[in-house]
């Protein structure tokens, strides 16, 4: 997301028990701790060899690759292509088709499927975690945070797989909580059937003007077989350019995702990351935050300065002081 985008309202996070506050995160944010798969290159292949035969049972996944699934989904959380249960058979297709077509694979709907369950299941880990007494959620690496003693009750318990998550982030918490926790939110987050139609004529992919087909009238005086011969040639020339060139099209529009999504990882310093923890600030009047918005959209120097303090005192003071001084 740009400087000067608009800044998304992500569901709000579980509030952490008194009277433990979370450490303040470090200098380079987000945090790339749990995103290890990202050593796998975009083009590079999936499989796990085994002997000469690769074994596609189960395929390692990159961060990108994770994204563009999350994306897919929520492209296809529409009444049309899914229940209160599950997506459709035609959903699905759709989505592994469009993940294939991205990254150059062939994967099955099963294993497409089975990552999102995976996803599905960090997720809730992750959200029983910090529902939990005496954990809390850090908005801001992405990371579930507690005391060291916390940590130790937790280990005593031998829960191997909530612990996992002590020094591992979750940079997909909130994309998957709008996609089943919050997918039946009530109030504000709340949507009508008039949102869901028009996100559905949006997962249609409509193409542009200039992508279209341009159909002739039909003439009411039968024609020639050879002509008729010659006009189905130029019509299936027809289709094969106009094929390449929505394939053409398709390619660059998933590169833009594909790079909005990567500049939002590489900017610790972003709005969105000062905003989030702006909003957890106490004694900050609504007219202080509108003006500290200003601060961090006019420079960059201010977002960093701001998220470098490691406490939420030494941040205020220092909001507060740029503020007077504006």
């Amino acid at each position: 997301m740009d400087d000067h985008g608009g800044i998304p309202a992500p569901p709000p996070p579980l509030p952490l028990p008194p009277p433990y506050a979370p450490p303040a995160p470090p200098p380079l944010l987000p945090s790339t701790q749990g995103l290890e798969d990202l050593q796998f290159g975009e083009g590079q292949e999936i499989w796990q060899e085994t002997g000469t035969t690769k074994n596609c049972s189960r395929a390692s996944w990159n961060h990108k690759m994770k994204s563009y699934l999350i994306w897919l989904l929520k492209e296809h959380d529409v009444p049309t292509y899914r229940t209160r249960n599950a997506w459709s058979k035609e959903a699905w297709r759709r989505i592994v088709d469009a993940f294939n077509t991205r990254f150059g694979l062939s994967l099955s709907v099963t294993q497409v499927k089975q990552k999102e369950q995976d996803l599905k299941k960090d997720f809730k880990a992750i959200r029983d975690l910090i529902s939990e007494s005496g954990f809390g959620w850090d908005r801001d690496t992405m990371m579930v945070v507690a005391p060291d003693s916390v940590w130790e009750e937790l280990r005593a318990r031998k829960n191997k797989d909530a612990l996992r998550w002590q020094d591992k982030s979750f940079p997909y918490y909130y994309d998957i909580f709008a996609l089943y926790d919050g997918r039946y939110a009530q109030g504000r987050g709340c949507h009508g059937t008039d949102n869901y139609a028009n996100k559905a004529a949006h997962v249609s992919m409509e193409l542009p003007e200039d992508l279209h087909i341009n159909h002739q009238p039909s003439h009411s005086t039968p024609e020639p077989t050879s002509a008729k011969r010659g006009k189905r040639q130029k019509t299936n020339s027809n289709l094969d350019d106009f094929q390449e060139r929505y394939l053409s099209f398709k390619r660059e529009e998933l590169d833009r995702f594909a790079a909005i999504e990567e500049r939002k990882l590489e900017d610790p310093y972003s709005i969105q990351n000062c905003i989030a923890v702006l909003e957890g600030l106490p004694d900050l009047q609504t007219e202080d935050m509108l003006k500290a918005a200003d601060l961090f959209t006019d420079n960059k120097d201010n977002r960093e300065v701001f998220l470098s303090f490691s406490t939420k005192e030494l941040r205020l003071a220092w909001l507060k002081r740029r503020i007077q001084n504006t």
